[in-house]
């Protein structure tokens, strides 16, 4: 579901996933999950830990929200390995339930690149350019160096 539609449907506004990104194996770190009570009326909300060992949140009690109040709820991460972890968390209204993404991104190289590069009809011996787009996807720094074999000649802008 979409924010707008959980909003719609259980009166409850929240983030969609609350995501680590820097972060190292043996270290705790802490990132709070807020949600806010939109409907007109008083709501009783409870929730579901995550189920895998590195995510952790408080003993799930039920809790009333206020119209318009907010509640963060504190979600622990605990890694053992630096490698991508997702999970979810079950927020359950009255009116149904939903989940959150829970997730740890790991720093990669990634680049985007087009799979195939047309030129259409090309005579022979005559020169053709064509502009290609590439995207550093990942969260590092990424270097790049172009391998063209002839007749074919690549330059960087």
């Amino acid at each position: 579901l979409s924010r707008d539609e959980r909003v719609q449907l259980y009166g409850i506004d929240c983030d969609d996933q609350v995501v680590w990104h820097d972060w190292s194996p043996g270290n705790e770190t802490v990132n709070d999950l807020v949600l806010q009570n939109v409907a007109l009326v008083t709501q009783k909300v409870k929730f579901r830990l995550p189920p895998t060992k590195e995510f952790d949140m408080p003993y799930p009690e039920p809790f009333k929200l206020a119209p318009g109040m907010k509640k963060s709820l504190p979600i622990s991460f605990r890694p053992s390995k630096y490698e991508p972890h997702v999970d979810k968390v079950q927020i359950i209204t009255k009116g149904g339930s939903f989940f959150v993404t829970v997730k740890a991104l790991v720093k990669d190289i990634a680049i985007t690149v087009p799979h195939l590069i047309d030129f259409g009809l090309c005579p022979v011996m005559e020169r053709s350019e064509m502009q290609v787009d590439v995207y550093n996807t990942g969260t590092l720094r990424a270097a790049l160096r172009w391998d063209a074999k002839p007749p074919f000649f690549v330059s960087s802008a």
